[in-house]
Order: C-alpha cells, then structure tokens, then sequence
C-alpha cells in the first residue's frame, strides 16, 4: 500500500521543521515524503503487514544517502494510535513527521514506522516485546531498497537504528539481532532517547513517582495476548481498571492515557499487593509468569559491535 508522494519546497519543509522547533533557521532543501506498507515476519514465522514515513532531500541522479530508521515512543496500542496516522493539528503525539523531516535535511533518509500488529485489525500491537519491535525496525530499513521512490539513494550499507522511549528499545532490540534477523544491514551505529532498556525496572518505577501509570495494563493487555498467559486482572489492577482492559486500551492513546488512568495516585490503578510487591523486589513470588515476561525484553543486555550513543533527559521523571 502506497500514499501519493508529497513533495514538500524549502519552505514548506523549514515550516515543518518549526512546528517542533520553533527557531529554526536552516535553509533545508526540498523534501519528498511517503506512507507504504511493507512485511516484516514475526518470530512464529507469520508475515505482518507494518506501515511507514519515509522522507528524503532532493538529491542528484546517482547520489546515495545513508539511511536514519527511526522507531517512535508509546503512541498506544490500538490501531488509531499508529504513528503515521498522526495528524498533530488534531492530536499531537510528538510530531513524529517534523522530526523525521529534520534529520532527513542533514542529508539521510529517514524511515520512521509503526509496530507490528497496527493498522492491523487481525492482530493486537504486541507493546514492549522487544523481538518484534527489532524486527520491525530492521525491515523498515530492508524495506527502503524495495521502495521505489529511495530504492536507488537509500544506502543500507550506512544504517543507523534509532528510537525514542519504546522505541529507544526497539532500537536496541534491533541492534541486538541484526546480525541474524538482517545480516545484509551494516550497522553503523544506533541512536536512542530516554530508551526503554529494563522494562520491569520502568514498571516498579511507578512506584517511584514515574508518571506512567497507564504502562502496567499495557503490558498485561500485550504479554497476555502474545505470550497466550491467561493473568487475574484483579490481583493487579484495581477495578473498573481490572474489567474494562480491553477497552480501555483501544480508546486511548497516548495523548489520553495520563487523562484516563491518571499520573500520581498509583492506589487507583493498582492493587495493594501488587503496589508491595514491586517496591519490595517480589514480583517473582507474586506473579512469577508476569516477571518472566518482563525478563525476556530486557534491552542493552548484550553487547555488541555497534556505536551506540544514549541521550538522557535530566527532567526525565520515567527513565
């Protein structure tokens, strides 16, 4: 599935480029822009249908441009929450298109995608599952040399993987199993914002003032489904949290998830023993098959040959 190209003056990218950041002063050159599907196969061997941006400077005939795969933060779970359904003049999740269009005027050529399982009514977006999120990222970039309008600029040969927040670990996750999901990408280095690296650490911190109160029944709705864990909600979540999950999950994303579930009063959302547990280091007690998920998608665990440069926010009260 393809989207008419959008060819976008120096104007009009420099516009762009200031609806995030707002003094900018560049004279950028044109760029054009695309939406398309491509496959990427998830670790039972099925293919699944994961959209993607692309943008890319007007170059000479011949030109090669390395290439800056891009893996955005939470935006939900639900298939409306997919990031290039994004329309910020309506709901802003980060404008994810301005700043895909600023790295792609440095001279890259940008892909920015969404996970696997959106804009898919036949499956759900499988959040935090480090695996998938890899995979999808690494076949945004393969996608690129298949893509008509990059297949003869985009040079995969000079990858770099880079995300923000979940995509932050879905950057790392993907530099982790280049080597055998896609050998044919040289890596040349991953970039990552505030990433996601242990996620039962970013869950207990909740307990800790971390505003995300909403990332517990994220994971539960996620590692239910695709681990097939049948989970009490009740021991985790306090009602009507623990029996509108479902649908508390495709009505919000993540403009409306601090709205919904809050962002201080964690006793609200949680039970109890659940609270306990977290802050005293007893989850393997309280809900061993929960930690062991949490477990398996550490990201950043394993070393490997690439350059990787973590930016930190100081007033980052999740990471």
């Amino acid at each position: 599935n393809l989207s008419e190209i959008t060819t976008y003056t120096t104007d009009q990218v420099k516009a762009l480029i200031r609806q995030t950041n707002h003094t900018y002063q560049g004279s950028p050159p044109p760029l054009k822009s695309q939406i398309y599907s491509y496959n990427m196969t998830d670790t039972n061997g099925s293919e699944v249908t994961v959209y993607a941006r692309v943008f890319m400077p007007t170059v000479n005939k011949g030109a090669e441009l390395p290439v800056f795969a891009f893996a955005p933060g939470t935006t939900g779970i639900d298939d409306q929450c997919a990031a290039t359904l994004e329309n910020p003049s309506k709901r802003n999740w980060a404008n994810y298109a301005s700043l895909m269009a600023a790295y792609a005027t440095e001279g890259y050529v940008t892909v920015s995608t969404d996970y696997e399982g959106m804009r898919d009514k036949s499956r759900l977006h499988h959040y935090m599952v480090g695996s998938l999120e890899g995979r999808a990222l690494l076949d945004a970039a393969r996608s690129l040399k298949n893509l008509s309008l990059t297949q003869d600029t985009a040079d995969t040969d000079q990858t770099f993987l880079a995300g923000y927040s979940q995509g932050g670990h879905a950057a790392l996750w993907a530099d982790k199993i280049a080597p055998n999901y896609a050998p044919e990408l040289i890596i040349k280095g991953v970039v990552t914002y505030g990433p996601v690296t242990d996620v039962k650490q970013t869950l207990t911190d909740i307990t800790k003032g971390a505003n995300i109160l909403w990332f517990g029944p994220y994971l539960l709705r996620s590692y239910a489904d695709w681990y097939q864990d049948s989970y009490d909600l009740s021991t985790f979540l306090q009602p009507p949290f623990s029996t509108n999950l479902t649908a508390d999950i495709a009505n919000n994303c993540i403009d409306t998830n601090i709205q919904y579930w809050g962002n201080k009063d964690i006793t609200k959302v949680y039970t109890p023993d659940f609270i306990q547990a977290m802050r005293e280091g007893t989850l393997a007690q309280y809900a061993p098959n929960f930690q062991d998920k949490l477990n398996l998608n550490l990201a950043g665990d394993t070393k490997t040959s690439s350059r990787i440069l973590i930016n930190q926010g100081k007033l980052d009260n999740v990471i």
